[in-house]
């Protein structure tokens, strides 16, 4: 079993800086020292704003475990009917009909479309799907289209690099 460390993660845009000055270790974005540093970091939920999100990162430094424990909260603090979540590992599916079925075909998904609450889609480990990510990507870019996305949020993760928007 991994271990998991409650560590609060933090994300920069693929256009930031990192301030490493602390010794080669990164700058406590919480600290009076970080007021002064161009380092602009953001937790996930201070991405919220973003209807579509992706984190990039080393293999191992804890984006699906983030984006789990993300999920796990949306759903637990959620009081109404307002908001609906759904979570799909990619790295479960070998073919687009399987992944299609899952996402697209599942009841809370259904219901999603035909209702007036807004859609949280978290896809995780699109770098270690079995299907090639092309594969992935084009179903989405075909069925997104149809869909309302005005009422879609779509956080993701991928390996090798920081958050894009």
């Amino acid at each position: 079993m991994a271990l998991v460390y409650p560590w609060r993660r933090y994300w920069v845009s693929r256009e930031g800086m990192l301030d490493l000055s602390d010794a080669g270790f990164l700058l406590d974005p919480e600290s009076e020292a970080a007021r002064y540093s161009a380092q602009r970091l953001a937790s996930l939920q201070e991405l919220q704003e973003f209807r579509a999100l992706v984190l990039l990162g080393e293999p191992g430094m804890g984006k699906s475990s983030t984006l789990e424990s993300e999920y796990v909260a949306s759903r637990r603090g959620q009081t109404d009917s307002e908001r609906v979540f759904v979570r799909v590992d990619l790295r479960s599916f070998s073919t687009d009909v399987l992944l299609h079925n899952q996402v697209f075909g599942s009841p809370t998904f259904v219901a999603w479309q035909t209702g007036n609450s807004h859609l949280t889609l978290y896809l995780d480990s699109l770098d270690e799907a079995l299907l090639r990510i092309d594969s992935v990507a084009s179903l989405l870019a075909d069925e997104l289209p149809r869909l309302p996305t005005g009422r879609m949020s779509v956080p993701d993760c991928l390996p090798n690099g920081s958050v894009a928007s």
